[in-house]
């Protein structure tokens, strides 16, 4: 009756404690905080590059930028890169196959792309832009996106720019 008695216990001691931890407070997720800052949409020719200034949230502690467009993952479908810059780059110059050294002082890339391999080279899908606090100057509010279009064919393209605060959960 005692080792009864004794599980009866613990086990009513795991079940307030599962209990209890939902009242301490919000979830990792649940403190995270988004909002969006900006849309962008255009068309690239075979080649060609679009840039535009795009504001940079303060709310957040970065923005997060997705990137969309027909064919995205089709083994024949256009493949998009995109890179940032600060927002006084005049002469920006897509980097080849590996090569980060092609641009400097405003034109030098702040953010990559990032996305899935597509043949020998990365379709990017995302970017993520950090703000002060994250090694950007204090009076960072902007900066330059560049978006490089497939070598040989035409692409429409949408992108969305959240920020983002709170943990990394």
């Amino acid at each position: 009756m005692a080792a009864k008695l004794r599980l009866s216990m613990a086990t009513a001691g795991l079940a307030s404690s599962v209990a209890g931890c939902a009242i301490v407070g919000p979830t990792c997720l649940g403190r995270q905080q988004r909002g969006v800052v900006t849309t962008i949409s255009g068309r690239l020719e075979a080649g060609q590059v679009a840039t535009q200034l795009v504001p940079y949230e303060r709310k957040g502690s970065q923005n997060d930028l997705e990137i969309s467009w027909p064919e995205q993952g089709q083994p024949e479908g256009p493949r998009l890169r995109i890179y940032a810059t600060s927002a006084g780059c005049a002469d920006f110059v897509p980097p080849g196959a590996g090569d980060v050294s092609t641009n400097s002082g405003d034109c030098a890339i702040i953010s990559r792309g990032g996305g899935y391999l597509a043949g020998n080279e990365v379709a990017h899908t995302r970017l993520i832009v950090t703000g002060p606090g994250n090694g950007a100057p204090l009076d960072f509010h902007e900066y330059e996106l560049h978006v490089v279009g497939d070598a040989g064919q035409a692409a429409a393209y949408a992108i969305t720019v959240t920020w983002f605060f709170g943990p990394d959960c």
